[in-house]
């Protein structure tokens, strides 16, 4: 979804906020609570302002887009984290690793 299509399902979002916020004034009078979820539904004014003028962008194909190195940066730091955080970050990045190996071979044959 994108464009115009985007900003009519973000502007139905807010507008179900803006519902359940009113709704929220019945069952509590803490203030904070009120300011967060009107301040979030205030947020969306430009999102959608945003959504309402973007296009769709051209077709490039750009070598920093790789999904694969995305996660073998991921994978490096779960490792390098592993240090401090233990055993379990590194596995986690050693199999984040593999994918990230995989994803990398196949975009190169593509």
């Amino acid at each position: 979804m994108r464009g115009r299509d985007a900003a009519v399902a973000i502007a139905a979002w807010g507008a179900l906020n803006i519902a359940l916020a009113a709704v929220m004034f019945v069952f509590t009078d803490d203030l904070m609570s009120h300011l967060v979820w009107w301040l979030a539904i205030l947020w969306l004014v430009p999102v959608i302002g945003a959504a309402l003028v973007a296009r769709d962008p051209g077709t490039r194909r750009l070598p920093e887009a790789s999904g694969g190195a995305a996660l073998a940066a991921l994978a490096l730091a779960l490792v390098a984290l592993g240090a401090g955080v233990g055993l379990w970050a590194v596995l986690c990045g050693a199999a984040v690793g593999v994918v990230a190996i995989v994803l990398l071979v196949v975009e190169r044959a593509a």
